[in-house]
C-alpha cells in the first residue's frame, strides 16, 4: 500500500490560501473536504466526499480541493478501477462477468423482464439482452444512473475529474481496495433481492425523484450527516448498510491512517462514507486524529 517518495510541489501561497479558507468561518461544522492532522502526522492529509455523478455543466472541483490536492503526494480512490494499468480492462471485465451458465434474465418472471426491458430506452434494449452474464450489481448501477438522467443531461464521474487533475500534477493514483473487493461487497446482496430492487426503482419514479433531490440537496449544502440519511432512506439500504457502508469504513480507516503517516495524501471517498457515528470522520477522530471541515465556496 505504501508508495515510493514523490517530489512534493507546494508553495507558501497555496498553503496560506487553504489555511485562510479553514479559518474564514469558524462556524463551519461540516464540509465535503476535511483536513486530517495531529497524532504524529508531520503534514496533513485530506478526506474529500465525492458524489458518483454530477452534471458537467455545473461548476465543480472547488478551489479548496485543488489546493489540497496540490499539497498531497498521492490520490486515493475507493477502488483501483480508475487507476491506469495495462491489464485493467481485462480485470474489470473478469470482475463484472458471472460464470458460464448464469442468466440475469432468469432472476425475473417473463412479465417482470419485459417490464424492465421496456423501461430501457430503445438504444439500450438490445444491450440488456447482451448483458445476461453481467453481475446484477452492475446492471443495477446502470439503472440508477439512468433514473438520475432527468436531473442532468450529461453526467460526469467525480473520481474521473480528480484523476485528471492528479495526472496533470504527476501524482500517483491508488485504490484503497481492488475492484474485486467492491464486487464482493455487492455480491453480499442476493441476486434475487437485487432484481426486486431494480423493479422498485423503475416502478416508483416519484419516489426516486424525491430520493435523488434529497441526495443532491444534502450534497450542495455539504452536510455529510444529511447525505448519509438521504442515501440510506430506503428499506433496502437500511437492511444492507452494515455491509455496504460500515464494514468498508472500518476497513478503510486504518488504511487511510497508514498512508497519511507515510506521506500527505488526498483521499476521495463517496460522501456517504463520511458521516454518522460509524463514518470515516468519526472513526479517524476515535483514533486520536484531528479532523476538521474546510470551508468551500
Amino acid at each position: 500500500m505504501k508508495m515510493p517518495a514523490v517530489k512534493l510541489f507546494k508553495t507558501h501561497t497555496e498553503t496560506d490560501r487553504l489555511s485562510a479558507q479553514q479559518t474564514k468561518d469558524t462556524a463551519v461544522t461540516s464540509s465535503l473536504l476535511w483536513k486530517i492532522s495531529g497524532n504524529d502526522l508531520e503534514k496533513p492529509s485530506w478526506l474529500y466526499g465525492i458524489i458518483d455523478v454530477f452534471c458537467s455543466q455545473q461548476p465543480h472541483i472547488p478551489e479548496a480541493v485543488r489546493t489540497a490536492l496540490k499539497q498531497s503526494r498521492s490520490l486515493y480512490l475507493p477502488t483501483d478501477i480508475l487507476v491506469p494499468g495495462p491489464e485493467k480492462e481485462k480485470a474489470i471485465r473478469a470482475a463484472i462477468t458471472m460464470p458460464e451458465g448464469y442468466s440475469f434474465k432468469k432472476l425475473f418472471s417473463e412479465a417482470e423482464y419485459k417490464e424492465l426491458r421496456e423501461w430501457f430506452p430503445d438504444s439500450l434494449k438490445t444491450r440488456l439482452a447482451s448483458m445476461d452474464r453481467v453481475r446484477p450489481a452492475i446492471i443495477n448501477a446502470l439503472i440508477i444512473y439512468m433514473a438520475f438522467a432527468p436531473f442532468c443531461k450529461e453526467q460526469v464521474y467525480d473520481g474521473t475529474e480528480l484523476v485528471k487533475l492528479a495526472q496533470a500534477q504527476q501524482l500517483p493514483v491508488f485504490g484503497l481496495e481492488e475492484i474485486a473487493d467492491e464486487i464482493a461487497v455487492a455480491d453480499s446482496i442476493p441476486d434475487e433481492e437485487e432484481a426486486q430492487m431494480m423493479l422498485k426503482i423503475i416502478r416508483n419514479p416519484q419516489k426516486m425523484d424525491s430520493l435523488f433531490r434529497g441526495i443532491i440537496n444534502a450534497y450542495k449544502i455539504q452536510d455529510i450527516d444529511s447525505i448519509l440519511i438521504a442515501m440510506t432512506a430506503t428499506e433496502d439500504m437500511q437492511r444492507h448498510k452494515a455491509m455496504m457502508l460500515d464494514h468498508r469504513n472500518y476497513k478503510w480507516a486504518p488504511l487511510i491512517i497508514d498512508q497519511a503517516l507515510w506521506a500527505p495524501s488526498f483521499f476521495a471517498i463517496p460522501a456517504v462514507h463520511l458521516g454518522g457515528s460509524t463514518g470515516l470522520v468519526a472513526l479517524l477522530r476515535k483514533e486520536g486524529y484531528t479532523v476538521t471541515p474546510v470551508l468551500m465556496q
